[in-house]
């Protein structure tokens, strides 16, 4: 399986999540606004997107499909 690319600014939404884990919805809209200037809508799809995105590795042998 190919390593996937993301954004750099996703990147840097995840290191806002694992650095202050556990980190609730609230607050993360917070800093996700203060830090990248993203919208509450925006840090819920990224949220979505990353936890779609990370229960594809979880599922032995599935790849990820859209």
């Amino acid at each position: 399986m190919e390593i996937p690319k993301i954004f750099e600014s996703e990147y840097r939404f995840c290191m806002i999540l694992w650095e202050n884990e556990p980190i609730n919805s609230t607050e993360l809209v917070k800093m996700a606004k203060e830090q990248l200037g993203w919208s509450k809508a925006t840090t819920y799809t990224v949220k979505r997107e990353r936890n779609r995105f990370l229960s594809c590795f979880k599922t032995a042998g599935s790849g990820c499909r859209n």
